[in-house]
């Protein structure tokens, strides 16, 4: 075969190869663009076990299973060529505590004719901010945050269909008074850097989409309740014990109130000291502000009883003056329990 034959046979070769790859990439834009987009992404969450569930903790630790599915195998096997990613787990990121290192399990891949499936294990610290204006009467809600990595017009994240939750029912390190009710979800949205995929001529900010599940657990209140309060419960019960005592004996009444007082502020001490350093308001705080109210009230009730410069109506009588005021007390508990 000549040189020029040689030549020629090439040059058809190369042309021939280079319109098939024109076909073949308007081929996969136009198979793109078919695609409707975004893409769906659906996750479940088995959450095995929970440590380190403290109300002084900012953070809490979790053992926990998560599955991310695609339901439709060609959308998943486009979306991957688009992102130029392996594994479907990469499409989204879990937050968890930055400074501690995590025990992540190996990622498994499931492939069937109709699901396409990872799931990832993994033992791990997340941030945790408690919110206790209600405590100790709250039902706390822990958070795990999964962040699409990709553009909201190319993923979303959906729980999946019909069960996206499971949980363990004897977890062994939860602490006791904290049991798992059930797990909710909410979606939002979250603004980042510039997206790679857009128009290089017309950059945009990414806005990913934010899929977070909430551990909703239950406190056992009322035990807490009379474990934190028992003390300024005594201490009111003592001040109100002075209506029994004859008004003659004015220095055995005045002792038990100012003795009543020195415990509810002792008892008060104590439940601060066993909660964070926190600038809110507490329901543990109004009842504890209320039962040194209503000591303070039974001491200027004796006081005024004693003078006769002070006239209180039938508050002049201990019968009518012990009855009003432990009604008054158990209604203002009952109604700080329950607003």
């Amino acid at each position: 075969m000549t040189l020029k034959k040689i030549t020629l046979s090439l040059s058809f070769f190369l042309l021939f190869q280079i319109g098939f790859a024109k076909d073949l990439n308007t081929h996969i834009n136009d198979t793109i663009e078919n695609i409707n987009f975004p893409v769906k992404l659906n996750l479940f969450v088995n959450l095995e076990d929970l440590n380190d569930v403290e109300i002084k903790n900012n953070f809490f630790n979790s053992k926990l299973r998560y599955d991310v599915g695609v339901e439709n195998n060609f959308s998943y096997n486009v979306l991957m060529a688009v992102a130029d990613y392996n594994e479907i787990t990469e499409l989204v990121d879990l937050k968890f505590f930055e400074n501690v290192t995590s025990k992540i399990g190996e990622p498994v891949q499931i492939n069937d004719s109709i699901n396409h499936l990872s799931y990832q294990s993994m033992y791990a610290q997340f941030d945790h901010n408690w919110n206790v204006r209600d405590y100790p009467f709250d039902n706390p809600k822990l958070k795990l945050q999964f962040t699409s990595v990709l553009d909201s017009s190319y993923v979303s994240l959906d729980p999946k269909e019909n069960s996206y939750y499971s949980f363990n029912q004897n977890m062994e390190n939860l602490k006791d008074g904290f049991l798992v009710n059930s797990i909710s979800y909410k979606k939002d949205f979250v603004t980042s850097e510039n997206d790679p995929h857009d128009d290089l001529e017309n950059p945009r900010n990414k806005v990913l989409e934010r899929l977070n599940f909430y551990i909703n657990l239950d406190r056992s209140g009322s035990w807490l309740y009379l474990k934190l309060f028992l003390g300024s419960f005594l201490a009111f019960l003592i001040s109100w014990l002075v209506y029994f005592i004859p008004k003659s004996d004015f220095s055995s009444r005045i002792e038990l109130s100012v003795g009543a007082i020195f415990g509810a502020v002792g008892n008060k001490y104590f439940v601060e000291n066993s909660m964070p350093s926190i600038q809110v308001l507490t329901k543990a705080d109004i009842i504890n502000n209320a039962v040194i109210i209503f000591i303070i009230i039974n001491v200027f009730i004796v006081i005024a009883q004693h003078t006769s410069k002070i006239n209180l109506w039938k508050f002049e009588k201990n019968t009518f003056s012990a009855s009003l005021i432990l009604i008054l007390f158990i209604t203002s508990n009952f109604l700080i329990i329950n607003l």
